[in-house]
């Protein structure tokens, strides 16, 4: 039939006039897709560099207990070279000791004879030799384990399940105050009650249809006017600010918490 247009997405008819309307229509629907796209980069972009402080401070505490037991036992491995090293020259200044005291001693009580002078000459040059020969000992090795420093920290993702049963605005992201929640209820006389987002402008679109498309049959029209009372004066107890009272209803109907 002449004038009719077929549209192959619902498989309706429509005239000239009306599938210029319908297609503004689909145009308007493909626009609020691309804006909820926009709005979800922006999302993952302001997340992009969000952090774990407890993971962090996991890994800030980890590497400052790490650097300093690594510096703890450096330290104590360069005192066992010391000592290595130290060995010999520490026996030949206790054999030098020795032989100074008993050659005090004698001195002093005058008590010596040729054979005292001849084996405390032979203990002297022993020792002589001793000191000469000190720094003949072996080199030092020190040897260390190796650390897989590539396989110490094991980080994984733990997905958090974000429970629906606290939040009393499932699905809605104006009222993200929890204080602003909690005075909602408060007003609707009941503390821990739960709401669904069933309509949004900018996500089902500005149309009247689309309102009615989701609003209809819903308590939503029961409460409205009791709600207009209830935000009227959170208004003007400036307990909320006109610009969060956006184009956005919920649906009561979920379980309430206990």
């Amino acid at each position: 039939m002449s004038g009719i247009l077929p549209c192959k997405g619902c498989q309706r008819n429509f005239c000239q006039d009306h599938m210029i309307e319908h297609r503004q229509e689909l145009e308007g629907d493909f626009q609020r897709v691309l804006s909820d796209r926009d709005l979800l980069y922006q999302q993952i972009c302001s997340e992009i560099s969000s952090t774990d402080p407890q993971a962090f401070d996991y890994i800030t505490k980890w590497e400052r207990k790490t650097i300093e037991k690594i510096n703890m036992i450096a330290d104590q491995a360069r005192r066992q070279v010391r000592d290595v090293l130290d060995e010999k020259r520490l026996k030949v200044k206790q054999k030098y000791d020795q032989l100074s005291a008993e050659l005090r001693q004698r001195k002093e009580s005058s008590h010596f004879f040729e054979q005292d002078i001849e084996r405390l000459s032979k203990t002297l040059e022993q020792v002589k030799l001793d000191y000469e020969h000190k720094d003949t000992t072996n080199t030092v090795t020190v040897k260390a384990r190796t650390i897989d420093f590539d396989d110490i920290l094991h980080i994984t993702l733990n997905a958090t399940t974000h429970v629906q049963q606290n939040q009393l605005f499932i699905g809605g992201t104006l009222l993200d105050d929890k204080e602003h929640q909690s005075k909602l209820n408060e007003f609707h006389g009941t503390p821990h009650q739960q709401w669904e987002l069933i309509y949004k402008a900018t996500r089902d679109g500005f149309a009247a249809s689309n309102f009615h498309r989701r609003c209809d049959g819903k308590a939503i029209f029961d409460t409205l006017i009791h709600w207009v009372t209830r935000l009227t004066r959170l208004l003007e107890a400036r307990v909320v600010k006109l610009e969060t009272l956006k184009f956005t209803f919920y649906h009561e109907g979920l379980v309430s918490a206990n």
